[in-house]
This record gives C-alpha cells, structure tokens and sequence, in this order.
C-alpha cells in the first residue's frame, strides 16, 4: 500500500522544467560577434514583416513564426541561428519548429527587440 501511495504521491509533483531549446545571449555577447564573427551566425528576426520594415538589428533575415515550415531552406544548419522577435514568444515556437527539423545551433538574444529598443541598440530600416 504504502508504494502505491508513493506512487501515487510523485506522479502530483511538478516535473522539472523543460531546458530551453535555445540558448539565452545577452545583448552585449550579439554585439561582440556581430563584430568579430558574422561569418558563422544566421541572425533570424522572427516577427512580422511589417515590424521588421520598422526597424530591425542589421544584417537579420525576416521570416515570421507562421512562415518559418515552408522557409527551412532559407535558413543554414552550418551557421549558428540567432534568433529574437519583439518579446520572446514568436522564438519559442521557431525554436521548436527548427529543433524539430534537426537545427541544434539555436541561441536566442536576451530581451528581444523590446529591450534591444531600451537599450539604444543600433536599428536598421534596409
């Protein structure tokens, strides 16, 4: 009875929590390699194309979450993938679509376009 009851017991603990499928890099550690090693990342801005006409960080590809399946292509599995959208959301769900699709060099930058703004990041219209 009393292993039932165990059982029973761990099956109402919450699971830990899933490891992020990208990794976190501050907005400084973005900046550093988009000075020493632009060569090796893929920078995805993953909102909608109407936002990123609005301004962007330079040198980011546009494809929003919806398009990101039919989009694949586009985007290098040789190359580290540095993602950001306007508040996080839109990177989780390209982030599993890529994992899905066997991306494994996924890295997300710390506080999205919203702090990116904050902080007087450098922004492009081009």
């Amino acid at each position: 009875m009393a292993s039932i009851l165990q059982s029973f017991l761990s099956m109402l603990q919450p699971s830990p929590p899933a490891a992020p499928i990208a990794t976190d890099l501050s907005q400084e550690e973005y900046m550093s390699r988009q000075n020493d090693d632009s060569d090796n990342f893929f920078l995805l801005d993953c909102r909608t194309s109407q936002e990123f006409a609005g301004g962007h960080i330079k040198g980011a590809c546009n494809i929003s979450h919806g398009d990101v399946g039919s989009r694949l292509s586009e985007i290098p599995k040789d190359k580290d993938v540095i993602m950001y959208c306007r508040s996080g959301r839109r990177v989780s769900v390209i982030a599993r679509v890529l994992a899905a699709n066997d991306y494994s060099r996924l890295f997300h930058i710390d506080g999205d376009m919203t702090a990116w703004l904050r902080n007087s990041r450098p922004v492009s219209n081009d």
